[in-house]
């Protein structure tokens, strides 16, 4: 009885070990960057995405870009919050906007190609979160979380 006990708990403490080392809030949770989290994607091969925060606002709430660093072009494009809101986006392409729209791009649907960016509205979080959609090669949905940790330059 003792045995079984024991053994149930070592398989209890490696099921945990496990989830932790595979959930991208693991990071959160030990405090290291989100970015050095496995990214979470459909197809479980995730793109080189990167977000980063934008150095202005838009009418008052955060903008940040998303950089498309993959080989990849993503037909389609959504950004969709953590709770599932539909967020603006305000410019797409190869560099930065000389000035943001007064208002969000009002022709969808969008391609975001290798190498551009999208720069969108988001919210004012410490690890913005956000899930990026697009139609891949045959046409199916596929998604992908990003996230990152601001860090305060202080």
């Amino acid at each position: 009885m003792k045995h079984r006990a024991v053994g149930a708990l070592m398989a209890g403490a490696v099921g945990m070990a496990a989830l932790l080392a595979w959930s991208p809030l693991a990071a959160d949770l030990v405090g290291r960057p989100a970015s050095s989290a496995r990214a979470v994607s459909s197809s479980g091969h995730p793109l080189s995405l990167v977000l980063e925060r934008a150095p202005v606002d838009w009418h008052g709430r955060p903008v940040y870009v998303l950089i498309n660093r993959s080989a990849q072009s993503l037909p389609h494009l959504v950004i969709l919050s953590w709770e599932g809101d539909l967020l603006p986006l305000l410019h797409l392409g190869p560099a930065a906007p000389a000035e943001l729209p007064s208002r969000p791009l009002a022709h969808p649907p969008y391609t975001l190609p290798s190498g551009w960016s999208v720069w969108f509205v988001g919210q004012e979080q410490p690890w913005p979160r956000y899930v990026v959609q697009w139609l891949n090669a045959k046409g199916v949905a596929s998604y992908q979380v990003v996230s990152a940790r601001l860090v305060s330059p202080a």
